[in-house]
């Protein structure tokens, strides 16, 4: 069996082969030392590191030789999904309106609706269902989202607040646009506002985009960042595209009450990208969602073919014609069950703040297990707790930190993936940390902190 760990992401193509030895059938019972044997001397880099492959090259393992990691490497939701959703879905299949007929372009208007009132109810904004489109996945909203900012200001140019989720920075390559970056950390405030401020002046940008809470660093832009930002935009005529994929994963708030900080109550020309996927435990099924403010959704943009809806219109039919023309709507029978969700939610028959705050729970335990067994948080630990959490561990790289922990069964991303400057640490994920994942990751970090402090001491001598 031939393990692929390292291909292209966005350099040279270095394709590297783990082959595993003869004679491995021998210690598929020790867990630890085959990890060691398969993975020894593999290294990951940011220019030759592909997530897919080493997602694949886990499976395999797991799968070919009932090894069991602690799988942190993969932003997937832990929570099932709910039996209402679940039941609309099959219900939308099982009388065959969906099957048959191609879903409204823009969206189910119900689902529009629904998905309205539970944006404004979060942001304290008014939204208009008129103005939501439907995706297939929060990344389908972001191409489309980047591709009308280009053509509404023509500058050819998107600033990225990173780390990010690497797909919004390829979606702009892919688009012919110059991406630009600015890394977050721990420059926060005005001072994050000033390095905006300044590459606006030096650059003429069509838009700005950022996740918050923000995959993987897990920072959430306050409101003294957001107004600031927003002035930024307002000064150079810049679309904010807020990419809101794990809203509620969080319990950051507003002013101490149920709203959550964003660009959409300071600034008048944005796009909002929100996902089905994290949000509802609905992944496998492709749904997201683009909005935007009314002020940005009337404004006219001229379009070049009937691919772009053809001449003259506004971004409100312009959004809508992209996602026909790339995918011809979103799968239609899910919106049936997102619906269902949306408006339980609405009429306080369920509470998505009470299911969603496990993952809380879980990133506040893992941080905990972490600290005592000596590694260290990557960013302020006045970060909110939620979906993702990164750290390190001292005198080690994140990519050689991510090679070692999979010989200990943990299975880790190096921040550099995310076009993160800091080269120290690694992104973990809470989705899948169930009560027996977290007491094997406890035995397993256990075994490492003890092995360094081993070698730290053999050194001494």
């Amino acid at each position: 069996m031939e393990l692929f760990m390292s291909i292209e992401l966005m350099g040279d193509v270095g394709l590297e082969e783990a082959v595993l030895p003869e004679g491995s059938s021998k210690i598929l019972d020790e867990k630890q030392s085959f990890s060691n044997k398969s993975f020894s001397n593999k290294s990951f880099s940011k220019n030759s590191f592909n997530i897919e492959e080493y997602w694949s090259s886990i499976d395999q393992l797991e799968n070919d030789y009932n090894i069991s990691f602690v799988r942190m490497d993969f932003g997937l939701p832990g929570i099932p999904p709910s039996k209402f959703c679940i039941e609309e879905h099959c219900n939308a299949l099982k009388n065959g309106t969906t099957a048959i007929n191609y879903p409204p372009y823009s969206g189910d208007p119900e689902l529009r609706k629904q998905f309205s009132i539970f944006l404004a109810n979060k942001l304290a904004i008014e939204c208009d269902k008129n103005d939501v489109v439907v995706t297939c996945g929060a990344t389908q909203a972001l191409f489309v989202a980047q591709y009308i900012a280009a053509k509404c200001n023509g500058n050819g140019r998107i600033l990225f607040l990173t780390p990010t989720y690497p797909p919004m920075v390829e979606q702009c390559k892919l688009l012919g646009l110059q991406a630009l970056t600015l890394e977050v950390g721990n420059n926060r405030g005005a001072g994050l506002v000033d390095e905006i401020s300044a590459i606006f002046e030096r650059e003429k940008i069509d838009a700005i985009c950022w996740a918050s809470p923000n995959n993987p660093s897990w920072v959430v832009l306050d409101e003294t960042e957001l107004q600031g930002i927003a002035e930024v935009c307002k000064r150079h005529e810049a679309i904010a595209i807020e990419d809101l994929t794990y809203l509620g994963m969080t319990d950051v708030k507003m002013n101490d009450g149920e709203v959550f900080p964003s660009i959409s109550q300071y600034y008048d020309r944005y796009f909002l990208v929100l996902s089905a996927s994290k949000m509802l435990s609905y992944a496998g099924e492709r749904l997201g969602f683009l909005t935007g403010s009314r002020a940005l959704m009337d404004a006219n943009v001229q379009t070049n073919s009937d691919v772009e809806g053809g001449g003259e219109g506004n971004v409100r039919r312009f959004s809508r014609s992209l996602v026909f023309n790339l995918s011809a709507g979103s799968p239609y029978s899910a919106q049936s069950g997102i619906r269902e969700i949306f408006k339980l939610e609405n009429n306080g028959t369920i509470s998505l703040k009470e299911i969603l705050s496990e993952y809380v729970d879980r990133a506040k335990r893992l941080r905990g297990m972490l600290s005592r067994s000596g590694f260290y948080e990557i960013y302020d630990n006045e970060n909110p707790d939620g979906f993702y959490v990164c750290f390190g561990y001292p005198n080690m790289g994140g990519e050689e930190l991510c090679n070692v922990l999979i010989e200990y069964n943990i299975s880790v991303l190096p921040l550099t993936v995310f076009l993160s400057k800091r080269t120290d640490g690694v992104r973990a994920c809470v989705g899948r940390l169930s009560e027996a994942k977290f007491q094997e990751l406890e035995l397993a970090l256990e075994n490492f902190s003890g092995d360094r402090n081993n070698v730290k001491c053999s050194s001494k001598h």
